[in-house]
C-alpha cells in the first residue's frame, strides 16, 4: 500500500513530465513518466540503493535536483546520484 499521504516531505523537484518528492527521513517518490514508465500515483524509488550491486537500505538522501529529463541526488554521506535520459 502507497503510504504517500501520511508522510512528511522537505522538498520537491520537476522535471518536464515528472516530479520528485523528498521526505524527512530520505525517502525518493516519484510520480509522472519515469523513464518509459507512466506512475500515475507518487511511488517510493529505491533502484539508486543498488551500487555496485550491494543494496545500502541506510541510505538517506537529503537533496533533489532535477532538469528536463534528468535528476540528481545527494546523500547524508556526500555521494551524488544521477540519471536521466542519456538523449541530449
Amino acid at each position: 500500500q502507497n503510504d504517500f499521504n501520511s508522510k512528511e516531505f522537505v522538498s520537491m523537484a520537476s522535471g518536464l513530465k515528472y516530479t520528485l518528492f523528498l521526505t524527512k527521513t530520505g525517502d525518493v517518490y516519484v510520480s509522472g513518466y519515469w523513464g518509459n514508465t507512466l506512475y500515475k500515483e507518487p511511488t517510493l524509488i529505491q533502484n539508486f540503493k543498488n551500487i555496485a550491486g550491494k543494496i545500502e537500505n541506510n541510505l538517506k538522501i537529503v537533496q533533489i535536483a532535477s532538469g528536463v529529463s534528468h535528476f540528481l541526488l545527494v546523500s547524508k554521506e556526500g555521494r551524488i546520484f544521477s540519471g536521466g535520459s542519456n538523449v541530449y
